[in-house]
């Protein structure tokens, strides 16, 4: 509060009382002579009562002060600044890439394949149409396989099927399958039971592993046993080649039949924060997608721990055979939630490729060939995350408060002194500060607090209160700096972080006037007192004494000393006054159980005014200053309440001759 100017100016006239006497001679001739006198006069000098609300205001200091009911503290206070929280509202970007090989290709199955064995090309009817025991060695090609030129095989079968149309029983029948494309033998079929006519059988070779061309032949024995045939018209065996219904391939030059595929990888962020949802505040994902095959393909990529509005992250690219493209996806306003049971933040990237087939067009495929994806992923910012931070550092930034000690407090120790720390957190996770203060006279002061938890709409509160303060405050630092750090997030407990979070607070430290004393000086306003300005010129010459009376009332639990400086004008009043009254010391009030004065005590002082001194009087105006000393309690601590003060009255009387010169 500002200190109200107590100057006062008093203006006092010269009050000559005097009384004329006539002295009449009834009969004398002589010369009358004129009368003479000694009056005396008084100049009130000062007569003001200092209490303690009128000090206060006269010391205009910002940290001490009294409220509405009177009661005077010494106050400081300064605000901590807004720190903003920020853990785990960031995950640093990720680039990864993979490649996934094309793997089994299913190829279209080939039509079956076939040839017959004439009967009439390999024997004679003899006499009454008998036929003898007859092997039947048979090689023929088979019809060319247009559904492919070459495939190596992962798996799949050749299925031969031999039908007896000869009008006789196979006692045993054998086939053997020639690749002329190699010109390795593919496979054997054997029926030892032989086939009995009219009927067929089949076997199998088994084709894993093996590579074909698209011609084939067929070696074939057969045993009949003798017999007898009205004709050999007609009488032939069908021998047949055809493939499993799926014929899966690892390498081929073949029509390749529609497919799908679908593949998948994790990718994790380096974050140690258990994050179990965040909203996107700012953020992409470039995605590269390429096709290294010969097939056309149509490739969707779906990232599920993105969403917004409860739709997945997801795309879709039509591309040719060896083709890429590159896709950029802002991730703005989108919601990460990442892959549950990974250690650390990860999202699972998913590749559905569905494979156009080639239709009638023979085409080289691999099943090293591949389809490759390129991830990057920005550094991502959340406007919220919930989930379990692990324990991060915020700093808070040094703040330095200048405090002013009142004039005169430089000796005073506050000893009842107590210190506020409000701390407001938005903060809805578990939350630890740590403030130092330190003072520049070398005082430390260590503050540690869990904070209680809010949301920006709805900070939560803490109180600190330290009740501790005589080191901190003996002497009263001239500037406090205060520093520390948020400790945010436990690792434990699960809860959320704004990015509009903050934590924030003040420190105040109030004391009432509840201290000891050092040596204590007040310098307080200077008085005037003017003179009546219609004296006589050699008025000063007529005086011939003069004294000061000074009183002073003390009501303060202090001892006090006050000197009066008076002179005719204020420049070096304090440093070279005409006259020096005092020190005049007073007791300090008496004081009852409660450390609370209860009575005044008062002092006297007289000072004999040389000649010289009286010159003062010379002035228009006599200007008086005073300053009221403390001595000090040695120690003790004593109360100061408003309606306590100090009265300081003063006036001088002189003699001075009077009459008519």
């Amino acid at each position: 509060m500002k200190g109200m100017s107590l100057k006062t100016k008093t203006i006092y006239k010269l009050v000559i009382v005097f009384g004329l006497v006539l002295s009449l001679g009834a009969c004398s001739l002589e010369k009358p002579e004129s009368p003479t006198w000694d009056t005396n006069l008084v100049v009130p000098l000062i007569s003001h009562n200092y209490d303690m609300l009128e000090i206060v205001d006269r010391m205009d200091e910002d940290n001490l002060g009294y409220d509405s009911l009177g009661n005077i503290s010494v106050s400081i206070e300064q605000e901590m600044d807004t720190v903003a929280i920020d853990a785990g509202l960031t995950v640093d970007g990720i680039s990864t890439n993979y490649s996934e090989q094309l793997g089994s290709i299913q190829i279209s199955s080939p039509a079956p394949v076939e040839q017959q064995i004439r009967l009439v090309d390999y024997v004679s009817l003899g006499a009454g149409g008998e036929i003898p025991n007859t092997t039947i060695t048979a090689n023929e090609s088979l019809p060319v396989i247009t559904e492919f030129n070459s495939v190596t095989i992962e798996s799949g079968s050749l299925v031969i099927t031999a039908t007896n149309n000869f009008g006789l029983d196979l006692d045993s029948a054998t086939v053997g399958i020639l690749d002329l494309g190699s010109y390795e033998l593919v496979g054997v079929v054997s029926f030892p039971n032989g086939i009995a006519t009219g009927e067929s059988d089949d076997g199998s070779i088994d084709l894993a592993g093996k590579t074909l061309y698209n011609t084939l032949s067929y070696i074939s024995y057969l045993y009949i046993a003798g017999d007898t045939l009205l004709t050999l018209a007609d009488k032939e065996v069908s021998i047949e080649a055809g493939f499993s219904p799926t014929v899966t391939v690892s390498q081929a030059n073949a029509r390749i039949s529609s497919q799908t595929k679908s593949y998948n990888q994790t990718v994790s962020f380096a974050d140690d924060n258990d994050i179990e949802s965040a909203s996107v505040k700012s953020g992409q994902m470039e995605i590269r997608v390429t096709n290294a095959t010969e097939l056309p393909a149509s490739i969707t990529v779906n990232v599920d721990e993105f969403t917004n509005g409860g739709s997945p992250l997801s795309f879709t690219v039509e591309l040719t055979g060896q083709q890429n493209q590159q896709i950029t996806r802002s991730l703005n306003d989108y919601t990460f939630t990442p892959v549950e049971g990974e250690s650390d933040p990860s999202i699972n990237v998913q590749l559905g490729v569905d494979i156009a087939g080639s239709g009638t067009e023979s085409v080289d495929v691999s099943s090293s060939d591949s389809f490759s994806v390129d991830v990057v992923v920005s550094d991502l910012e959340f406007s919220s995350v919930t989930g379990v931070i692990s324990p991060t550092e915020v700093e808070i930034d040094p703040v330095h408060k200048s405090v002013d000690v009142p004039t005169g407090f430089d000796n005073f120790n506050l000893t009842s002194a107590v210190m506020t720390l409000e701390i407001y957190s938005a903060v809805d996770i578990p939350t630890d500060a740590q403030i130092h203060l330190t003072g520049d006279n070398g005082q430390t002061l260590d503050i540690s607090a869990t904070l209680n938890g809010g949301s920006v709409q709805n900070p939560g509160q803490t109180v600190v209160i330290v009740d501790d303060l005589q080191d901190f405050l003996n002497p009263i630092p001239t500037e406090i700096t205060l520093i520390g750090t948020a400790t945010v997030g436990d690792g434990v407990t699960s809860g959320t972080v704004t990015d509009d979070a903050f934590v924030c607070g003040k420190v105040s430290i109030v004391s009432p006037l509840e201290m000891s004393i050092g040596e204590t000086t007040f310098d307080t306003d200077i008085n005037e007192a003017d003179l009546d300005e219609d004296v006589d010129e050699d008025f000063v010459d007529r005086l011939h004494s003069g004294t000061v009376y000074a009183h002073l009332t003390n009501h303060l639990p202090l001892e006090a000393t006050v000197t009066l400086y008076l002179k005719g004008d204020t420049l070096d009043l304090y440093d070279n006054p005409a006259i020096t009254i005092g020190p005049v010391e007073v007791g300090s009030g008496i004081t009852g159980t409660t450390g609370l004065v209860t009575d005044t005590t008062g002092a006297d002082f007289t000072t004999i005014l040389t000649h010289e001194d009286l010159q003062i009087l010379d002035n228009e105006t006599i200007y008086i200053g005073q300053i009221i000393t403390f001595p000090g309690t040695n120690g003790e601590t004593v109360k100061i309440i408003s309606s306590d003060y100090i009265m300081v009255q003063a006036y001088m009387e002189v003699s001075v001759e009077m009459g008519d010169f």
